[in-house]
C-alpha cells in the first residue's frame, strides 16, 4: 500500500509538471515492465489534461469524478450482490486512491487556471487597449507590459502589474479596491481615471484626472493622497513628491493632443520633441522668447510643425533626425552669404 500511495504521488506529480528529475526517474523505474501500473498513469495524465482544457465555468466535481473512475475500472455490483463483498478491502483503498489524486489534480488544475496571470505587451510604436474582467479600461502605451489575474473579479482585490506607462478608467467598486503596482510604488484606488508611468530608469509619475489615488511606496512606507489636477512623483532614490499640473500634455501618447497656453517657444519645442521621440535645435536666440497659444493634434510631427511655421514665420528643417528651428531672416541671411 505504501508503494502504491507513493506511485500515485509521483504520478500526479508528474503530470502537473511539479516531478523532479530523480522521481521521475523512479517513476519511470516503477512502470517498466507493469502493465497495471502505466494504465493507472495513463488514466491519471488523462483526467490531467481533460481538466487543464475546460472552459471557465469549470468547478471540481468529485461525485461525478468517482463515477468516471469506477466506469473505467469497471467496479458495478452484481445481481444481488455488494461489490464489497467481492474485492479485498485493499482494492477498495487502492480505488480511493486514484479518485483522490484524480480529484486532487482537478482542484489543483482549477486553482492553477484561475490564477493564471494575462499578460499585455506592446512593442516600439504601438498602443493597444485592454478591458479588465471588471469592466475597467487600460490603455497601455509602447514598450509597456501589463499583468493581471484572469479571474480577477473572484479576487478581493484588483490588483494589477505595470511596466511602462499606462491610462486607467477603473470602474467603481468599494467593497474590491483597485491596485497597481509599479516598480516599488503602490496606486490605490475605488473607481477614478489616472495615467501611471513606470519606464526604467525614469522618476515614477502618476496623473489623476478624476476621484481619488492613494500613491504609496512599499520601501519607506509613505503615501500620497491626489485630487483631480495633481501629480505625484517618485524618484528612483526614494525623493517624492505632488504638484498640480496645468496642462493634460503628458497624455499625448494616448489622445494625440497637445495643448498650449501662452508657452514659450522653447519649452514648446521640448514638448514636441518628447511627445514624437525627436529633437529640435532653435538657431535664433529672438525665437526662444516668442510665445505660443495652440491645439495640436495628430499622429505626426508634420501637422504640429506646418503650424509652428505657420503661426511664427520660420522655417523648420529637417538634418539627420534633427529639426532646425530657424527665423526667416535668419535664412535669408545665409542665403545672401
Amino acid at each position: 500500500m505504501e508503494n502504491e500511495a507513493h506511485f500515485l504521488d509521483l504520478a500526479v506529480k508528474s503530470v502537473s509538471g511539479n516531478i523532479t528529475g530523480e522521481e521521475q526517474q523512479e517513476l519511470h523505474e516503477m512502470m517498466q515492465g507493469n502493465v497495471l501500473l502505466k494504465a493507472e498513469y495513463e488514466q491519471i495524465r488523462h483526467s490531467w489534461h481533460y481538466v487543464m482544457g475546460l472552459g471557465d465555468d469549470f468547478k471540481p466535481d468529485a461525485k461525478s469524478a468517482w463515477q468516471q473512475v469506477k466506469n473505467r475500472l469497471n467496479i458495478r455490483p452484481s445481481a444481488g450482490q455488494a461489490v464489497i463483498s467481492r474485492l479485498p478491502l485493499y482494492r477498495y483503498m487502492k480505488y480511493a486512491a486514484v479518485i483522490i489524486a484524480i480529484v486532487s489534480s482537478a482542484i489543483v488544475a482549477y486553482y492553477i487556471y484561475s490564477n493564471q496571470a494575462v499578460k499585455v505587451t506592446t512593442a516600439r510604436g504601438e498602443r493597444r487597449q485592454v478591458t479588465l474582467p471588471d469592466k475597467s479600461t487600460i490603455w497601455l502605451n509602447e514598450e509597456s507590459r501589463l499583468e493581471y489575474a484572469r479571474h480577477m473579479n473572484d479576487k478581493e482585490q484588483r490588483r494589477i502589474l505595470l511596466e511602462g506607462e499606462a491610462y486607467f478608467e477603473v470602474t467603481k467598486n468599494q467593497n474590491r479596491p483597485f491596485i497597481v503596482e509599479a516598480g516599488s510604488s503602490i496606486t490605490r484606488v475605488l473607481g477614478t481615471s489616472f495615467n501611471l508611468r513606470a519606464v526604467e530608469g525614469e522618476r515614477i509619475e502618476v496623473g489623476l484626472m478624476e476621484g481619488k489615488v492613494s500613491f504609496a511606496d512599499v520601501r519607506s512606507k509613505w503615501s500620497l493622497l491626489l485630487q483631480p489636477g495633481e501629480m505625484a512623483y517618485m524618484e528612483r532614490d526614494g525623493g517624492h513628491g505632488k504638484t498640480s499640473y496645468r496642462d493634460t500634455n503628458f497624455l499625448f501618447w494616448k489622445n494625440r493632443m497637445l495643448r498650449f497656453s501662452s508657452q514659450p517657444l522653447e519649452q514648446v519645442l521640448s514638448i514636441l520633441g518628447k511627445a514624437y521621440n525627436v529633437e529640435f535645435k532653435l538657431q535664433d536666440s529672438v525665437l526662444a522668447k516668442r510665445t505660443i497659444t495652440a491645439s495640436l493634434q495628430g499622429d505626426t510631427i508634420q501637422n504640429a510643425i506646418d503650424v509652428l511655421q505657420v503661426m511664427l514665420n520660420v522655417n523648420i528643417v529637417k538634418k539627420g533626425t534633427t529639426y532646425l528651428v530657424r527665423s526667416h531672416h535668419s535664412v535669408n541671411e545665409n542665403a545672401e552669404q
